[in-house]
């Protein structure tokens, strides 16, 4: 039984989708692998749930950057942090509450603390270099 002209084109473009398919995933992998090895200056902390990344190669063009998460289990959390330029910061967020921040100052250390009572009454752990 042959195929008309029609199915053999259909069959054709499946078989053409499904290559480049295959092709744009392994470019998106390879610029997914190259985008994560490039900013290899992170910090991770956690300290009583609340999870704090610091980035001093974000790619992004900021000096640095901060991402941090309140533990749900908690009243939230916050990070103090220092800059190479003096400066000093603070994040806080509420329980469950994630934010991401750009900092103007490439962050050279940072202190992360849980708040576990409604009235701020927190635990902090020690400061960490970057």
């Amino acid at each position: 039984m042959r195929m008309s002209h029609m199915e053999a084109n259909s069959m054709r473009s499946t078989r053409l989708v499904k290559r480049l398919s295959v092709v744009v995933a392994t470019v998106a992998m390879a610029a997914l692998a190259a985008t994560q090895t490039a900013s290899a200056a992170q910090l991770y902390v956690e300290h009583g749930g609340t999870q704090v990344q610091v980035d001093t190669r974000p790619l992004n063009g900021a000096p640095s950057w901060i991402w941090i998460y309140g533990s749900d289990s908690a009243f939230g959390g916050y990070v103090r942090f220092h800059g190479a330029d003096g400066g000093t910061g603070k994040l806080s967020v509420g329980p469950g509450e994630a934010v991401a921040v750009n900092v103007h100052t490439t962050v050279t250390e940072i202190n992360v603390c849980t708040v576990w009572e409604w009235n701020g009454l927190s635990t902090c752990g020690g400061w960490r270099g970057v």
